[in-house]
């Protein structure tokens, strides 16, 4: 029987354990919703670095004005470069045919633990709908939804997202399930419908709203908007390169 298993933050990933499996990667606030805006807006590929450190060092490889670079530390934006990390702002750029570089606080750290899985796909509540479909139909028989969290900590919106993903599958097919997994799935069920009180007094919706509004955590939220997967294409570099499916 296939398995879905849940980690409550990215820190919590095993490579061992990831080998061979499909990884779901997910940052609701903001990381994995700013991509899959973003490739629907018609960027080309992100490259997603570790740190700022990591960014630069990719962008001084690439010839200038190909690329444009996305960034935020501890929720604090790094304004220098091209784009705000902000739904808004993925919303309304010209990125047809970009290329981004984007470095964040979890989402692309989330993404590089998972460099030893079979496969790894990017999820928000923009498109959880198309990744729990993708998923039920050509999945490998081991599933792991990586919540990005915060900084070691469960992040509210990663954990409801996991659970929405979780509920579907296991509407449409019979897995085994981790512990964590029926919690997440606990926890949307309890808080479909009305999730936005919640979003926002959490720790990254707090911060987000002192920096921006809470539009972007109202982006953020609406759920099935896109039916676009990112996948990551290439990890063998220092950066993972996803492009969408």
């Amino acid at each position: 029987m296939p398995r879905i298993h849940l980690l409550t933050h990215w820190e919590a990933a095993d490579p061992k354990r990831l080998e061979g499996a499909t990884a779901v990667v997910i940052d609701v606030l903001l990381a994995t919703t700013n991509i899959v805006i973003a490739l629907a807006q018609g960027a080309e590929r992100f490259l997603l670095a570790r740190d700022r450190q990591e960014t630069e060092r990719i962008a001084g490889a690439l010839p200038a004005g190909e690329y444009l670079r996305a960034g935020e530390v501890g929720a604090d934006v790094i304004r220098e470069y091209e784009l705000i990390p902000l739904p808004s702002a993925f919303s309304s750029a010209d990125l047809n045919g970009k290329t981004v570089i984007m470095n964040s606080t979890n989402g692309t750290k989330a993404v590089h633990a998972c460099r030893s899985a079979g496969r790894i796909v990017l999820a928000a509540l923009a498109n959880a709908g198309a990744v729990a479909d993708v998923l039920l139909r050509d999945s490998t028989g081991r599933i792991t939804i990586v919540c990005a969290g915060n900084v070691g900590l469960i992040a509210y919106e990663d954990l409801y997202c996991g659970g929405l993903i979780v509920d579907s599958l296991l509407t449409g097919g019979e897995y085994k399930v981790n512990d964590a997994a029926l919690v997440a799935r606990d926890t949307y069920l309890q808080r479909k419908g009305d999730i936005l009180p919640i979003f926002r007094e959490s720790l990254s919706g707090r911060a987000i709203r002192v920096y921006s509004s809470e539009e972007e955590i109202r982006i953020a939220a609406r759920e099935d908007t896109y039916s676009l997967i990112p996948e990551a294409v290439d990890n063998s570099s220092d950066f993972i390169e996803v492009r969408k499916k």
